[in-house]
């Protein structure tokens, strides 16, 4: 079984793997669950109901599963579900959700840089990399594969689809569709992430390339645009449509902004 050091406050309502390693002066709540494999550095606090999966490594004076910071959270049961492989860096903070048994979810493999922050109720798929001291307002989403580099601000509700880069010091007041890159405060879109293209979607890069001027060329509304990408993907292969339709504030165009 786990070995509570003396240095360490766990509550005696946690299920530890016995082959978690972690360091002194930690503290761990109420159901916590840990699952093997995991390694967590000294001064680390872990809120109530966060489980954690394998393999994943979180560092010093991160704060995993803390209370919403939102003013209307009450003191409802809230929780945090964390896949395997993540890694969180020196004062990384993560909130568990917002409301009754609302939750904040991290999927696999994904690395958050020191400083950065997590807000109540956001969902982070796979593969995402959050830089230094960038902040994710609750209830916001970053899908699989994407990067939000440091010093970024997401506002709350407001997503980040698949593929896409956010560059330094952004502010995203809107969802950026998928396969971009996108910079300013407010943010714009700049181009396509091509390295990630080539990498993923070589085949195709041509029809991306289309889609994506559609959505930059202002002349036409939003509902002319999704005609013509149909035209292009009339099955909706690339995403594109989908994640126009399902956009809560809209997609950024770049013609809001000009």
């Amino acid at each position: 079984m786990f070995d509570k050091k003396k240095t360490n406050t766990v509550s005696s309502k946690t299920n530890i793997d016995e082959t978690v390693i972690i360091g002194d002066y930690c503290v761990l709540e109420d159901n916590v669950t840990i699952e093997a494999g995991t390694k967590i550095e000294n001064y680390v606090f872990i809120g109530e109901n966060t489980c954690i999966g394998k393999n994943n490594k979180i560092h010093s004076f991160a704060a995993i599963g803390s209370v919403s910071q939102d003013r209307k959270y009450s003191g409802e049961p809230t929780f945090l579900n964390i896949g395997d492989g993540n890694t969180f860096r020196e004062y990384v903070s993560v909130e568990r959700g917002n409301s009754i048994d609302s939750q904040t979810k991290i999927g696999n493999n994904n690395l958050f840089l020191t400083y950065s922050h997590v807000g109540h109720d956001c969902v982070i798929e796979n593969n995402v990399t959050v830089g230094n001291c960038a902040g994710l307002g609750g209830h916001s989403v970053v899908m699989s594969d994407s990067r939000v580099c440091a010093h970024s601000i997401i506002t709350p509700f407001c997503r980040i689809a698949n593929y896409s880069f956010l560059a330094a010091n952004s502010k995203i007041v809107q969802d950026i569709i998928p396969y971009v890159t996108a910079e300013g405060n407010p943010a714009l879109l700049r181009g396509l992430n091509i390295w990630v293209l080539k990498k993923y979607k070589r085949a195709s890069i041509k029809t991306i390339e289309k889609i994506f001027k559609i959505i930059i060329n202002n002349i036409n509304i939003m509902s002319d645009k999704i005609e013509q990408i149909l035209n292009i993907d009339p099955l909706d292969e690339l995403g594109f449509v989908s994640f126009i339709k399902s956009s809560k504030y809209g997609v950024i165009d770049n013609g809001q902004f000009k």
